[in-house]
């Protein structure tokens, strides 16, 4: 019996052991998953927490996109959708695109049809719940602006007149000088304003006009030759001398030269020409975004108030003294309320700072607007035809520009951007990898100097230090005097008065960086900690 009775305490011991076995595999089986399980669920955590401090996001979309990637007309309409649900899966909150006044008011002076042309896809934006920012293209003249008339009636502006430029084709574009075509242009923006604002109402965040080839804040871009030299642009540059009270002098003939190498030239004519040009093209895009507050649909559009948006390519650049820099005149307007600072981390085939973009947004945020800054992806994530990523041959390249446009990215995080866009990107969940894990702004990094300091000043220095060493003039033309005074003070004067050529900063004027820096580098070489 007793025999029998230890044996039954064995069994169940032997059980028991073999039990606790299975379960310690059990568990042993299942602690990667559960750890797989709760990665998993911080990372999603983790990204839900960044998603909801980054900045707002837009993802451009424009209609000749519209028309390569879903040309499809049985299934295009669906893979417009498919499109928009993944941009706002992937965080964006709004699509930008234009409405091309060529293909908008087409047929004849009023008939604005803003449905045709696939235009209507808009309707699936808003459908989807997501904003639209609507550029309005005026870069090209509609087909009932024969080109007869246009030739004949000189309606578009002209490149520049000097000899080396002679066989040089231009792109044509409306000449805003020609009153006629102003004309045509303003009741274009007024009228358009109102059937946009009246169809999709609250769903508008903001309209952007701008004549620009490149939807930008500027004249028309064409590498190395400057405009606009037409008949009625050089009438108007007349009258504007006189009105100043100065003798009229011809405009500058500016040479079609690279401009990685501008020309150095200290005369009052090329001056005065950069002076106007600047002057004219500012008043210009000011008046257009008047129209757009004005124009408005105010009853349609309970929830939100008239907001006009302006794009501004790579400044502080070789290149705004062919294309212009109206940025510190209009950013003060009161009827501009959105900025849009662009860089593609290139200019002229040649990589910058990504330091440069907290540059860029560090210097608009001190106006008080609604600061946006944009990053082109087309050269990291080039897209094909029928919109699909292309297979790329050098990976390290691809992960290279795609850090270079992440580092960029950040640098705005860092000086406070209100929204971060994408631009040309036909896979938006792709852009998801590229934002910053870090969303607040780095106030460190732009500390020291007021909003113009830390990280980006230093790169700013580099780059006006290059200009000086290579004796590049009138490149960067600033003509703001709180940016000049912040510049100065931060070099070691007290005031640019103390600098020999401040008078240059007097008034509006077109004024050249480098030869305020060159008071600057004489400072930073007797106070070279503070570099």
């Amino acid at each position: 019996m007793a025999s029998l009775v230890r044996i039954s305490w064995l069994i169940a011991l032997f059980a028991l052991v073999i039990l606790n076995c299975m379960l310690l595999t059990s568990y042993l089986s299942t602690q990667p998953i559960m750890n797989m399980v709760a990665l998993q669920k911080s990372q999603v955590n983790e990204t839900a927490e960044i998603a909801k401090n980054r900045p707002d996001m837009y993802l451009t979309l424009w209609l000749h996109q519209v028309h390569k990637w879903f040309r499809d007309k049985t299934e295009g309409k669906e893979k417009v959708r498919a499109f928009i649900q993944e941009a706002k899966a992937s965080g964006f909150s709004a699509i930008m695109t234009n409405v091309p006044w060529a293909w908008t008011e087409r047929e004849e002076q009023n008939d604005i049809r803003i449905d045709t042309f696939d235009k209507d896809f808009m309707d699936v934006v808003c459908e989807e719940r997501l904003k639209l920012h609507i550029v309005l293209g005026l870069n090209e003249f509609p087909p009932w602006v024969s080109a007869q008339r246009i030739d004949s009636q000189n309606y578009s502006e002209k490149g520049s007149r000097h000899q080396n430029c002679a066989k040089r084709d231009s792109i044509p574009s409306p000449a805003l000088a020609h009153p006629e075509v102003w004309d045509l242009i303003s009741n274009f923006v007024s009228k358009v304003t109102w059937k946009l604002t009246t169809k999709y109402g609250d769903c508008i965040e903001s309209i952007s006009p701008t004549v620009n080839n490149e939807f930008e804040t500027r004249y028309t871009q064409e590498f190395d030759k400057m405009r606009d030299y037409s008949f009625h642009s050089l009438e108007t540059y007349r009258r504007w001398q006189e009105s100043k009270g100065l003798k009229p002098i011809d405009a500058f003939d500016y040479p079609c030269e690279p401009v990685c190498r501008p020309i150095v030239d200290q005369s009052e004519s090329l001056h005065l020409w950069l002076m106007f040009r600047q002057e004219f093209l500012a008043k210009k895009y000011e008046a257009l975004c008047f129209l757009v507050h004005t124009e408005w649909n105010l009853e349609r559009n309970q929830g939100t108030t008239p907001s006009c948006l302006l794009h501004f390519g790579e400044f502080f650049a070789t290149t705004d003294v062919l294309n212009s820099n109206l940025l510190f005149y209009l950013a003060r307007s009161p009827v501009v309320d959105h900025v849009v600072m662009d860089s593609n981390m290139a200019l002229l085939g040649a990589p910058s700072s990504p330091s440069i973009v907290g540059v860029m947004v560090s210097t608009a945020k001190a106006y008080g607007k609604t600061v946006h800054y944009e990053a082109a992806t087309e050269r990291v994530l080039p897209c094909t035809d029928d919109g699909k990523l292309q297979q790329v041959q050098n990976i390290s390249i691809l992960k290279a520009g795609a850090h270079l446009l992440q580092e960029g990215l950040q640098s705005a995080i860092d000086a406070g951007v209100d929204c971060l866009g994408i631009t040309n990107l036909c896979a938006p969940k792709a852009a998801v990898d590229m934002m910053p894990r870090k969303t607040r702004p780095n106030h460190e990094a732009f500390s020291g100097f007021g909003w113009f300091g830390g990280r980006d000043l230093r790169a700013l220095w580099r780059f006006l230090f290059l200009v000086i060493r290579d004796g590049w003039h009138d490149m960067w033309c600033i003509s703001d005097r709180l940016l000049a005074s912040r510049v100065c003070k931060a070099a070691g004067f007290w005031t640019c008065a103390e600098l020999p050529t401040w008078h240059m900063w007097q008034g509006h004027g077109t004024a050249s960086v480098a030869k305020i820096v060159g008071g600057i580098g004489q400072a930073s070489r007797q106070n070279s900690s503070r570099w």
